[in-house]
């Protein structure tokens, strides 16, 4: 059977814990990497000392990168990749030992330019991990109907690079926007399209992810997805439409399994249920606003800070 030079792509910032079992998970892979590529973006913390303790275990490339972003952070792991397969995950990740067998073998039987997986819920017990996965979870469905079902993406803008692999040569046409702070993904997604690649939606290939486990987490990254996507708006033409208010959010069904899992795991009553998505809903919104706000009277973007 053929097989791929699988490149594995991580960007990291001041999270060596998360980053060692992110590690951990890549030493158990049952197809071993043809090399993994870590840009530490200027950390602050044990990163490095990390790293090179797992380099006796990994094929590991590591580039030190003192200017912040994630843009120029993915940018600088794709100039350094050598492999036919370029799969990216985040250090708040942690793969299934079966995760990059799972892509190989997608690409060996498809004729796919860029793969898709399917993001999981690291927290399954966590109430705030469950809201955000459940919004997540909605949000995709726009697109893909079916999580359970593998399908052609018609839309670039739910492109979550955490969770995808791409051909390598892809990106002699496209690359990440280097002056987005945040929502890199979903203008490369973009691009993407333009350039008519075939990207496919496979859930088969499974990562877990590292969702918000605290209230404050969870309305900190939602306030600034919604600034992000304002300056997407502005300065790429690109608008993402609020996961609430699609037509797979507001079926009764839909939003019965959410106040029945709260429920059943946390005893909360459908009115909290309620109150908590809509505080998720206006933080994303309240985002949005005052970035807008912020904007028309400065003539300048909000800051995001630095993850």
């Amino acid at each position: 059977m053929r097989s791929l030079k699988l490149s594995v792509l991580i960007i990291t910032r001041n999270r060596a814990g998360d980053l060692v079992e992110c590690l951990n998970a890549l030493v158990k892979q049952t197809k071993k990497p043809f090399e993994i590529v870590i840009v530490d973006n200027n950390s602050k913390d044990d990163t490095a000392k990390k790293i090179k303790l797992y380099s006796k275990l990994l094929p590991i490339k590591y580039i030190f990168l003192k200017k912040t972003g994630i843009s120029i952070s993915r940018n600088t792991a794709l100039d350094k990749a050598q492999g036919d397969i370029v799969c990216f995950t985040d250090d708040d990740c942690v793969p299934p030992a079966d995760w990059l067998k799972s892509i190989e073998d997608h690409f060996i039987r498809y004729d796919s330019d860029v793969v898709m997986g399917y993001g999981l819920n690291f927290y399954p017990n966590n109430l705030y991990a469950i809201i955000e996965q459940f919004n997540y979870e909605t949000w995709l469905k726009n697109v893909i109907q079916n999580l359970n079902v593998k399908t052609k993406i018609s839309d670039g803008k739910i492109i979550d690079t955490k969770i995808t692999s791409f051909k390598k040569k892809v990106f002699r046409k496209v690359s990440f926007s280097e002056n987005l702070q945040q929502d890199e993904d979903l203008e490369l997604g973009t691009q993407l399209m333009r350039t008519g690649a075939k990207i496919l939606y496979d859930p088969k290939i499974k990562t877990y992810h590292k969702n918000s486990n605290t209230c404050r987490f969870l309305i900190h990254r939602n306030f600034y997805r919604g600034v992000s996507q304002h300056k997407l708006r502005l300065e790429k033409g690109i608008e993402i439409k609020l996961t609430y208010n699609n037509k797979v959010f507001h079926k009764i069904s839909t939003k019965k399994a959410l106040y029945s899992t709260l429920k059943k795991k946390f005893g909360l009553p459908i009115i909290i249920s309620k109150i908590l998505i809509n505080i998720y809903r206006s933080t994303y919104l309240l985002g949005k606003t005052i970035a807008a706000l912020n904007y028309k009277f400065t003539n300048k973007h909000i800051r995001i800070p630095n993850r």
